[in-house]
């Protein structure tokens, strides 16, 4: 490969008497003589001046031809031998090319000498580029220590490529000076990614890039790389994912700092509310910590940010935003669950370690921070209204009634009473339904010795069209309840050991030494005997377990209706 330089122009002028191969070409019968001139060698690219001479006659006429007829030959003045031409490019090996000079006299007499041009390849060295992703937080090509650093060798180029879709063919990258860094790409790839070593004072790190051409040519450049010693490295701060939560319930903040410096801690911390919404922090100076979603009337977004700031005085800040929405209309209840659990042991407030409780959301935790609307009364987000034996709202405050609505779901429920009447709350029954379509292909059973009640046969089916009959708060539509919908009044979080509100369901069983399960109307296909379900759901208001019974159980019985 030849020198890297160009030559602008090259002369060539043929001698007097030499000519190509070592002579000029004499026409013996006219005696003319044509020197083309001596063989040369110019690079490619290069401007190539061409001038021979005649002798013999007077009044000549050129030309100057090629071997390679993709070489523009030019001539402009044929009475003279001077001409031109572009030496084309030749790539990676040189090539000679003849070129002839023929001179022509006014009596018609000719005669023609040639030279050979060899022309060598020019290589321009490619260029060598490296970008250095850098990180805003500090000065250029800074970083602090595990940091990766991203070095992009890929802008290298070559002004004189073979295949100018891939002017570099191969990259190589290489560590020279400092602390060694943990690769985490490879050296011969056009970008190269580390991370950067913790260290104690600050260094100066150098790599270095190799770029080769499609010919082989190389160049290097090189990069310096300043990393702040451990002490000088910014807190890494975390304050969560952003979060959408309904009003009145508990929002955990979750905030993590931590550092690579030993001697960082402890972290002064604060979390700061940037938006106009109130919203109280618990305690706004711990990383995990939690708050109470403020009462909104639309969505509203609220952007809260956590502050931290290490031994060292470097500080950094990260946000998070938190949609709040107004609690919706539901029609299920919750379950009255307010406490937080641990594996251990039970909390009154949010636990971070242990997050999504039911404590923590819901319409029960809504109603205990803030105030909601209730159509009645009841524990937590239970809203009950009391009915009198005619089916008529009465006041809170009476302590006789008959029935109670459930204004969150709509139902309509039967009250237990504690005088050996109809509804006692010691009365119970098999389960016997003889509707074919929905009692599992079994109807139950009648009647069993082991029941009690007032009514001649002690079974689900003669106790509601007893209630039926006898109207119970003006309605005549009571039937069991669905699964759903008897498990929808069990209050989880009450402390009066049946899971009901006592204050509104008196009289419920309370007895920690039996169980006490109430039938559902749903026939239960475990244990299916013949392919017919001999057994059916209920739900166990001392313990909350909901199980299936065979049909020959006693069990109790609250009834329950569409409400108005």
């Amino acid at each position: 490969m030849k020198p890297l330089s160009r030559f602008l122009s090259l002369i060539v002028i043929a001698g007097l008497t030499a000519c190509g191969g070592g002579g000029g070409d004499d026409n013996s019968s006219t005696g003319i003589t044509v020197d083309a001139g001596s063989d040369i060698t110019v690079n490619e690219g290069d401007s190539v001046s061409l001038t021979g001479r005649a002798r013999g006659d007077s009044g000549y006429t050129f030309s100057w031809t090629s071997s390679d007829s993709t070489i523009s030959i030019t001539h402009s003045d044929t009475s003279k031998a001077d001409a031109s031409f572009i030496a084309p490019e030749v790539r990676t090996s040189s090539q000679t090319v003849t070129f002839t000079l023929s001179a022509s006299s006014a009596n018609g007499s000719s005669a023609s000498d040639s030279i050979l041009v060899t022309m060598e390849p020019v290589n321009e060295l490619p260029v060598a580029a490296i970008v250095v992703e850098q990180d805003s937080r500090f000065p250029t090509n800074t970083f602090q220590g595990d940091e990766t650093v991203t070095l992009d060798g890929s802008t290298s180029t070559d002004f004189d490529p073979i295949d100018s879709t891939a002017p570099i063919s191969s990259y190589l990258w290489e560590q020279t000076a400092g602390t060694t860094a943990t690769l985490e790409s490879t050296l011969t790839s056009s970008a190269l990614e580390f991370k950067t070593p913790i260290i104690d004072e600050q260094e100066t790190l150098t790599f270095s890039l190799t770029v080769t051409d499609n010919e082989d040519a190389t160049t290097t450049t090189s990069v310096d790389i300043t990393v702040l010693r451990a002490d000088d490295a910014l807190p890494e701060v975390d304050a969560g994912d952003d979060i959408t939560i309904v009003e009145g319930e508990y929002l955990l903040l979750n905030g993590e700092v931590e550092s690579i410096s030993q001697n960082a801690q402890p972290f002064t911390i604060q979390w700061r509310n940037l938006s106009s919404t109130t919203m109280t922090i618990n305690d706004a100076t711990a990383a995990e910590t939690y708050a109470v979603a403020p009462e909104v009337s639309s969505s509203t977004e609220i952007v809260l940010q956590l502050d931290a700031t290490d031994q060292f005085n470097n500080s950094v800040s990260e946000t998070v935003t938190v949609t709040v929405i107004p609690a919706t209309v539901t029609s299920l209840n919750d379950t009255g669950m307010l406490a937080s659990i641990s594996e251990t042991t039970g909390f009154n407030i949010p636990v971070n370690e242990f997050p999504g409780q039911d404590g923590d959301h819901g319409r029960d935790r809504i109603s205990s921070n803030i105030e909601i609307e209730k159509a009645g009364n009841g524990l937590g987000g239970f809203d009950f209204t009391k009915l009198d034996e005619l089916g008529d709202e009465i006041g809170d405050e009476s302590t006789d009634w008959s029935c109670i609505r459930d204004n969150i779901t709509g139902f309509v429920w039967e009250v237990k009473t504690d005088d050996s009447g109809l509804h006692d709350k010691d009365f119970n029954y098999t389960w016997y339904s003889t509707d074919t379509a929905t009692n599992g292909g079994s109807d139950g059973t009648q009647s069993s010795a082991d029941a009690t009640c007032s009514i001649t046969n002690c079974n689900t089916e003669a106790f509601v069209a007893a209630v039926n009959a006898e109207g119970m708060c003006g309605f005549f539509d009571w039937r069991l309840p669905t699964h759903l919908e008897l498990q929808s009044i069990a209050n989880y979080g009450t402390a009066s050991g049946v899971f009901v509100d006592v204050d509104y369901f008196p009289n419920a069983v309370s007895n920690s030494q039996i169980s006490t399960w109430y039938w559902t109307s749903a026939p239960n296909v475990d244990g299916a005997q013949d392919e017919v379900a001999v057994s059916a759901w209920a739900i166990d208001f001392t313990t909350g377990n909901d199980n299936f019974l065979s049909k020959s159980t006693p069990s109790f019985v609250r009834l329950v209706r569409a409400g108005r």
